[in-house]
């Protein structure tokens, strides 16, 4: 994750079938369907983005972790792209607890792209869509449908220089 949030140290790398559901998001996701309807679609996350072909690098996550923050009651994962002349491409997902809506979910998505202006904002975000939900079957249903526009935006080009173009950014 090339901008992660400012307290993301307190977050841990750890595999989706060790994540603790049941204490991230209440004790409705504590139920075998619901965990295994989750690895499914991390999985298929997955899947879809492979890891960058250059191995894994120490202190860093492994290909298929996800990042727990569990002061947040959040977990969230990313791919990237890699361009030319140190430009990239990011495509985060993030599940959390709604604070203020007990039992409530949000999940979302966005895509964004490097920060080439004189400011340095870090990243510049092009396009996102976020959810919110009661219990773990509509989060799921959202966390599919947040997929499928992940698959959507990628579906136009995985490259940096074409969102830029895209967003005017250029």
């Amino acid at each position: 994750m090339r901008n992660p949030p400012e307290d993301h140290y307190l977050a841990v790398w750890i595999w989706p079938r060790a994540l603790p559901l049941g204490e991230i998001f209440g004790a409705e996701w504590h139920g075998r369907e619901v965990r295994a309807r989750f690895l499914t679609l991390a999985s298929q996350w997955h899947a879809r983005h492979p890891a960058p072909s250059s191995g894994t690098v120490p202190g860093r996550p492994q290909p298929g972790q996800w990042m727990w923050h569990p002061p947040a009651h959040c977990i969230y994962d990313c791919h990237t792209y890699e361009g030319p002349d140190d430009d990239w491409l990011e495509v985060t997902i993030r599940m959390e607890n709604a604070d203020y809506s007990p039992g409530q979910c949000r999940i979302s998505a966005a895509l964004a792209v490097a920060c080439k202006c004189d400011g340095g904002h870090g990243q510049h975000t092009i396009v996102e869509t976020q959810w919110r939900s009661g219990g773990p079957s509509a989060a799921l249903d959202a966390l599919t449908t947040v997929l499928r526009s992940t698959d959507q935006w990628l579906s136009g080009s995985r490259e940096p220089g074409w969102w830029r173009r895209h967003a005017g950014l250029d």
